[in-house]
């Protein structure tokens, strides 16, 4: 009788945690986040799909990368990391081949093309306007055009497959790839490789779990994201192995210079910038918001990207 009553007990807070869960990361969420009022009557899958991570705002299905950036997205919110004085960020892709199935959040390539940048929400320029992107600062500043091909919630080897997707269908190949790294990239290729190591608030959590029974489980997701930000703090050496492999796969389908931007100042040490061309940064405080790069950041990443390429490379750019 009384293990009745425990395993009853059990699943009545399972239960309950699991209707919490589902009520924060939906419509809570949802207020708390992006100031939209969500109808009650919305189904909470279709509601989740929209809100239970940022990153899916601006990801669809691929066939091939697993996920892109949708294209024709023109929206504006709030995220909370942004200071309240700010009302909102836009956000408008492009469609890079015109099929509807691959887009990329940039003003289009209307010049010769010169470098691609790829990476995750730090090379996106997420809670950043376009305009103030530290890429768009390298295109304005250059004069040459720059295609910014970042994906939030892609780890390096994913990046690598949307580049060489890319460069697959497009004539031109650039004479720089901007690749800025972070330390969560190891676990974004674990999630999009294997299937481990999946945090909740991922794109690829969402694509590659939604069909399974487990996947539609909350709580499920967030004990796994409790597990994965413990084994993140072990990886902050990535770009190791295989990751040089990604890399080095890069290299060879651009058949350019592949240089290297740190995210942040903990990963701009790795041995692997002793192998690759690679921005030394120095990034302070007043650098960032809650977790991406302001205003400040995205001027001084382009100021020393730009630094870096006349001296390393004798790159002449208009005045």
């Amino acid at each position: 009788m009384k293990k009745t009553k425990l395993v009853a007990g059990i699943v009545l807070v399972v239960v309950a945690l699991e209707i919490f869960l589902r009520f924060f990361f939906t419509l809570g969420y949802n207020l708390l986040s992006f100031k939209i009022i969500a109808p009650l009557s919305v189904n909470i899958n279709s509601l989740r799909e929209k809100v239970l991570s940022d990153e899916r705002f601006f990801s669809t299905k691929h066939p091939e990368l697993g996920f892109v950036i949708k294209p024709n997205i023109n929206i504006s919110y709030q995220a909370k990391e942004i200071s309240n004085d700010i009302p909102s960020v836009s956000y408008r892709t492009i469609d890079v081949f015109g099929d509807g199935k691959f887009g990329a959040r940039d003003d289009g390539i209307d010049k010769k093309l010169w470098a691609i940048a790829i990476g995750d929400s730090y090379a996106f320029c997420y809670s950043i306007e376009m305009s103030r992107c530290w890429v768009e600062i390298i295109e304005n500043e250059t004069g040459k055009d720059v295609l910014n091909l970042g994906t939030p919630g892609t780890g390096t080897y994913q990046q690598y497959k949307i580049l060489e997707y890319f460069l697959r269908r497009y004539n031109q190949k650039p004479e720089f790839v901007f690749l800025m790294f972070n330390f969560t990239d190891y676990l974004d290729d674990q999630c999009y490789l294997h299937r481990k190591n999946c945090n909740i608030f991922s794109p690829n959590t969402s694509f590659l779990f939604e069909d399974t029974f487990l996947g539609n489980f909350y709580i499920i997701g967030v004990f796994k994201t409790v597990i994965d930000s413990i084994q993140t703090r072990k990886t902050y050496s990535y770009l190791m192995e295989p990751e040089t492999t990604y890399l080095k796969n890069i290299k060879d389908v651009c058949s350019c210079e592949v240089i290297l931007i740190p995210a942040y100042n903990y990963v701009k040490n790795l041995r692997i910038c002793s192998s690759y061309h690679c921005v030394r940064l120095n990034y302070t405080e007043d650098m960032f918001m809650k977790e991406h790069h302001n205003e400040k950041a995205q001027d001084y990443i382009a100021k020393k990207v730009i630094e870096y390429l006349k001296t390393n490379f004798n790159q002449n750019f208009q005045e």
